[in-house]
């Protein structure tokens, strides 16, 4: 079940304090117990079909019946009264069968008690099995009457409990035992059903507890217990609140797939979501704005060259590694999209497909390879660019087509219109991507995500000492675990292009000496200290900082919320600057997220 805590906790608790299901209700209307019965004889009969019960069953003209009861021509009144004076034991005398007949289901138990004059009453009666349609709830129900012998039947007046009905479910679209039963055998238990966290008791319960009884098996495998959706501040939507979203309204406005992913997205399908329409805006901007700039950058060169996609497919291993990167995230991003939707996770499915366009294909691949495909000659370089860059797209839009299926047909109808590679008229008819291992380099991935952290890291250095990635620096020191040097040395032509430096110096921490500083961030620590900031401020220029274990753990005391204090660590060399981008400088002395920028 997900989410686990559902399963084990709340409907766990049900089962295991569960008391007996009372199956009959009195209500009006609703699926009758088939159950009919003759009181003064004891007898009882249980229908099993339509098909039985129309060779059993009769309708009872109950307004005729009544109407002729009122007409002395018709001598029915006299019929009946001569009746219960030969048999006072079962009526009073005197009794208006007119008036009992016309209201509630008493008609029904006095029918009973003149089964031994049926005679009276059959010209009353027509056959179920000539009546077409047959409405079998209640209240239609209490006219059928079943005729066993000499003897009148009549239904009993309780009606089975509505969960039975939804219960019931799995056997009733096939309409089984009757129909489909190699369907049915294919399709039970389910892979998976979902309903609202309030149906723990109701729905989830009764599927099993009718599977179980039927055949001794669960009803389904899996079941997703939906959250509730909430407005923006986290209230229940109400129409008196005012602030109530109008579906219909929203996706006309900003698409069905917009709004789709977003839900998917934003929160497990179990967990409360708080509906916020600027999140859509925000959807159709980063991810479907990022995806249709992409797909329109490779439109546009594409057509430019008259690539089709007719060469011959060049062999991963034989394109540059760049290509081979993007490839082995892209079956990666597969393999993690495919496990996550098996486990019911297509939150975590949705983030990784966003993730991968926008920090690995758009911002990464897409930027680096810009001159592949506007520069040079149509020659394998550039083939190898757009195969690799046609590839991706053509999975993505794959990937998407389960949470978005507009987007994702159109840009594969875009694509294969062109190529041809599929004979498919729509990516929903095409099969769901499969992972290709061979293709698949972790220390590749690696090292390229390594490459990316330290080029993030060192861009956001040199945006806090305001100097800018168009002036060029002499040196990049980067203070981390000497295995990262092969790796680092790898992309180190990457990095150096990326962040406009001249060289690359990997430095062990611990055989690294820095004078520091500490430089308090006035603009959080001021409003919870106040008047007691000029003792901090103080305390901080009078330290005697340096990278051994004693400095590491008072810098992270101040700084144990991640928010409270910057860090700036100045080597002797003049103009070299070391900043700490978050809070995990740990005792153990692991600097993974330490830079030195140099001029």
């Amino acid at each position: 079940m997900k989410p686990a805590s559902t399963g084990t906790g709340r409907f766990g608790n049900w089962l295991e304090n569960m008391v007996d299901w009372n199956l009959s209700r009195s209500r009006y209307w609703g699926t009758p117990l088939p159950i009919w019965k003759n009181g003064v004889h004891n007898l009882e009969v249980c229908i099993g079909s339509v098909e039985e019960l129309k060779q059993k069953g009769y309708l009872f003209n109950k307004q005729k019946f009544v109407e002729d009861y009122k007409n002395p021509a018709t001598n029915l009144a006299f019929k009946i009264t001569n009746f219960y004076d030969n048999h006072p034991d079962l009526h009073k005398r005197n009794t208006d069968y007119s008036k009992i007949f016309s209201t509630s289901l008493q008609h029904l138990y006095i029918l009973v008690s003149i089964d031994i004059r049926f005679d009276i009453i059959k010209e009353y009666l027509s056959p179920l099995s000539e009546i077409a349609d047959l409405d079998l709830h209640k209240p239609y129900v209490d006219d059928f009457i079943l005729i066993e012998g000499d003897k009148i039947l009549t239904i009993v007046p309780d009606l089975v409990d509505v969960w039975f009905d939804s219960g019931a479910m799995p056997y009733a679209q096939w309409h089984f035992p009757f129909e489909n039963k190699e369907i049915f055998a294919q399709n039970f238990p389910a892979d998976f059903i979902a309903e609202g966290v309030d149906q723990t008791r109701g729905w989830f319960y009764t599927l099993h507890a009718l599977g179980v009884l039927l055949f001794d098996s669960v009803a389904y495998k899996t079941v997703v217990s939906n959250g509730l959706v909430l407005d923006k501040n986290g209230n229940k939507m109400s129409k008196r609140l005012g602030n109530v979203i109008d579906p219909f309204e929203t996706i006309n406005k900003y698409g069905a797939d917009a709004t789709r992913w977003y839900l998917i997205t934003n929160a497990s399908p179990w967990d409360s979501l708080k509906f916020d329409i600027e999140g859509i805006k925000e959807i159709q901007r980063k991810f479907f704005g990022t995806l249709y700039n992409t797909y329109q950058f490779f439109a546009l060169y594409a057509n430019v060259d008259g690539f089709a996609f007719k060469e011959k497919y060049i062999p991963v291993k034989e394109r540059p590694e760049i290509d081979q990167w993007v490839l082995s995230c892209l079956n990666t991003l597969i393999k993690s999209v495919q496990q996550s939707l098996d486990e019911y996770e297509p939150t975590q499915a949705g983030r990784a497909i966003e993730e991968f366009v926008d920090a690995h294909l758009s911002n990464w691949y897409v930027r680096l390879c810009r001159r592949r495909f506007w520069k040079g000659e149509y020659e394998q370089d550039k083939i190898c660019a757009y195969q690799t860059l046609y590839e991706c797209l053509q999975t993505i839009s794959q990937l998407i087509a389960p949470i978005a299926p507009f987007f994702a047909d159109w840009l594969f109808n875009n694509l294969n219109a062109v190529s041809n590679k599929f004979k498919e008229n729509s990516v929903h008819h095409t099969n769901f991507p499969k992972t290709n291992e061979e293709t698949i380099d972790k220390a590749l991935e690696e090292r390229m995500q390594l490459a990316q952290d330290i080029c993030s890291l060192a861009l956001s250095i040199r945006k806090k000492v305001k100097i800018k990635v168009r002036q060029p620096l002499e040196q990049l020191l980067i203070p981390i675990d000497l295995k990262f040097f092969i790796p680092i040395k790898k992309v180190e032509e990457l990095i150096k292009s990326e962040i406009n430096v001249k060289t690359i110096k990997v430095v062990d921490p611990l055989q690294t000496e820095f004078k520091m500083k500490l430089e308090p961030k006035f603009e959080l620590l001021g409003k919870k200290l106040g008047k007691r900031m000029k003792i901090v401020k103080k305390w901080a220029d009078t330290m005697n900082l340096s990278n051994d274990k004693t400095y590491q753990t008072q810098i992270s005391l101040l700084n144990n919320d991640n928010e409270v204090a910057k860090i700036y660590i100045k080597n002797e060399e003049p103009q070299m600057h070391l900043v700490w981008h978050n809070s995990n400088f740990l005792p153990n002395l692991q600097m993974k997220n330490m830079m030195i920028l140099s001029k």
